[in-house]
């Protein structure tokens, strides 16, 4: 199994990036402060590992030309004495790249 495989998007695959698509456009924002405060984040490739928890990897395309790895969980169980948080973290990686495929 390849778990680092970024592929096209399914309609599922959308549905879950509009519902999470501010979240995700703030840590853009936060991580490439250079983008324009009127960017709307498009995603143009994912992945998906199901482990206990649902493990996203979205590639969204910049304005430069240039992609944007988002990443983030939904779902599965906190450590033990962790709070459960519904929202998830966002990390977006700090470099661009020049092909979905990074």
């Amino acid at each position: 199994m390849d778990f680092d495989k970024i592929r096209q998007l399914t309609a599922d695959d959308e549905n879950t990036f509009q519902s999470y698509k501010l979240g995700i456009e703030k840590a853009l924002h936060k991580t490439f402060p250079s983008l324009s405060t009127d960017f709307q984040a498009k995603a143009v490739g994912v992945n998906v590992v199901d482990a206990c928890a649902l493990l996203y990897t979205y590639m969204i395309a910049l304005p430069d030309g240039k992609f944007a790895k988002v990443k983030f969980t939904v779902g599965g169980l906190p450590a033990p004495g962790t709070p459960i948080n519904r929202e998830p973290t966002f990390t977006v990686d700090s470099e661009s790249y020049s092909t979905i495929d990074s």
